[in-house]
């Protein structure tokens, strides 16, 4: 996986646009710090919020409230591209 930090603590509200890239097969946990939305820019992939799953594609977004365990995996055959916005 690789994280790129777009946007970090701006005008003192600490926003933040983070980019995650995560390569075929790989799954990464998380549990989000603040409330998230995430936006999928490319590739294909599983969500599994609290014990569901939901399928993903480009285009689609998804609201993660703070608190809530997930994970993602690359289900396609490139990277699953998404970006997430927050405020802490």
């Amino acid at each position: 996986m690789e994280k790129t930090v777009v946007v970090d603590k701006v005008d003192n509200n600490k926003v933040y646009i983070d980019r995650l890239s995560i390569e075929v097969e790989e799954t990464e946990s998380f549990t989000a710090k603040t409330d998230l939305f995430c936006y999928i820019i490319a590739g294909y992939g599983l969500m599994s919020i609290e014990s569901y799953g939901y399928s993903f594609e480009p285009e689609v977004g998804v609201y993660i409230p703070k608190g809530t365990e997930y994970k993602l995996t690359n289900t396609g055959d490139v990277n699953f591209e998404i970006v997430s916005f927050g405020v802490q």
